[in-house]
């Protein structure tokens, strides 16, 4: 190998990521924040937002599900 050059190895669990991810909001008792996010989530999405733990939540689709596109794409 150069001096000016490394090398990543990165070992994956899965092949395939899940079509959604969990995209997390501000808490609900931050009423501004809270109302912005939930009235933009409900434009774009079918389902939720939901709470988990004190703050909203929505299941959001992803960008790219091919791990080696995600791994490439955090890369770069």
């Amino acid at each position: 190998m150069q001096a000016d050059r490394c090398m990543f190895l990165i070992e994956l669990l899965i092949g395939e990521l899940p079509a959604m991810r969990q995209h997390h909001g501000p808490p609900i008792w931050n009423r501004e924040n809270a109302d912005k996010f939930r009235k933009k989530h409900l434009a774009e999405h079918l389902s939720g937002p939901f709470i988990e733990d004190g703050r909203y939540e929505m299941e959001v689709p992803r960008n790219t599900r091919p791990q080696r596109a995600f791994s490439l794409q955090m890369l770069s």
